[in-house]
């Protein structure tokens, strides 16, 4: 499965598996979106290096990062100072 966003919300982790999508991958979809929008024929061949369930992905690394890739400066800042 290919989408454009993450969730930590692990009965949806469930629920994927379930339907038979074992991992999820988001950066293929920024190629698809790109491509298409070119006109461009594109394949994506990926390989599952980490899995939310597998408890790789910490919760902090998901909050200070925004959905275009940039970091979130309120929740960078609050870790600095050990708010988060």
């Amino acid at each position: 499965m290919t989408t454009e966003g993450a969730t930590l919300d692990h009965e949806l982790s469930r629920r994927f598996f379930a339907q038979g999508w074992p991992g999820v991958d988001m950066e293929s979809s920024a190629v698809a979106e790109v491509c298409q929008a070119q006109g461009c024929a594109w394949s994506v061949y990926r390989c599952i290096g980490d899995r939310f369930v597998d408890g790789l992905l910490d919760p902090r690394i998901v909050a200070a990062t925004n959905p275009d890739g940039s970091g979130n400066m309120e929740e960078i800042t609050a870790a600095h100072h050990g708010r988060a």
